[in-house]
């Protein structure tokens, strides 16, 4: 009898608990924590770099973001080279055993213009 009367107490109190300590998040908050995924973002030299969708930590959506900054991560100075268009090779199909020579293989290669980071 004590064992059930002190479950009923405790679950009680937890649901008590749950329903007078969350609180609905208000239209238009916008959280100190968003956060690209992976973090930190890490964009190497000569590659493109892709991102999954920022991580809102409960900002109200949808947001829309504007990129102030690109810095070196060793010196914490701006990077404009960062900003700039690059033209790099891409692939347009997988490369099979087909493709044995030089020729067949830059037939699947061509020249795209990219930015580093957009």
């Amino acid at each position: 009898m004590k064992k059930i009367l002190l479950i009923s107490s405790i679950s009680a109190l937890a649901l008590t608990g749950i329903f007078f300590g969350c609180k609905k998040v208000e239209k238009g908050f916008i959280s100190d924590y968003m956060f690209y995924s992976p973090n930190p973002l890490i964009a190497t030299q000569g590659n493109v770099t892709n991102s999954n969708a920022i991580e809102l930590d409960g900002t109200t959506g949808p947001v829309k973001v504007k990129l102030l900054a690109v810095r070196n991560a060793d010196t914490g100075q701006p990077a404009p080279e960062m900003t700039k268009e690059f033209t790099i090779k891409q692939f347009l199909g997988q490369i099979t055993s087909a493709d044995s020579t030089v020729a067949l293989v830059n037939k699947k290669l061509y020249l795209n213009r990219l930015y580093p980071w957009r």
